[in-house]
């Protein structure tokens, strides 16, 4: 860790925490996205998996810690996929769906940075160690 926190990495976890516990407060009130009782059971545990792991992620995000800065950009992009599997098998297009596209693209180009890269320790010397 390199720094300190940038502002534009405060917005990202707050974000991350205000659609995190919308995403629970979804899971409560128990929306049927399929008709089979256990399919839908499966989808909104997967959910809450996914919450649970953003939440950690956040822990990580907070301190500055290089697995953090993957996590991210692995919920990120699991968030667009399952945003593309809502719009396309479930046919749930709505404002929502388009404001988490926006949200997760933003966020992927803003991990991307150079600036973040660094606070989090993420440089092309240590993914070269890697190869």
């Amino acid at each position: 860790m390199v720094g300190k926190p940038q502002y534009g990495l405060a917005i990202l976890t707050y974000l991350w925490v205000f659609a995190g516990i919308g995403a629970l407060i979804i899971v409560a009130l128990g929306p049927i996205y399929f008709e089979d009782k256990l399919l839908n059971s499966i989808y909104l545990g997967i959910i809450v998996v996914k919450v649970i792991f953003m939440f950690v992620v956040l822990i990580g995000l907070f301190k500055g810690l290089a697995w953090a800065w993957t996590g991210a950009v692995i919920i990120s992009i699991i968030n667009l996929v399952t945003i593309a599997f809502n719009v396309s098998v479930l046919s749930s297009i709505n404002i929502f769906n388009y404001a988490n596209i926006v949200i997760n693209a933003l966020i992927i180009i803003y991990l991307m940075t150079s600036d973040v890269r660094v606070y989090f320790g993420i440089t092309r010397e240590n993914i070269n160690e890697l190869n």
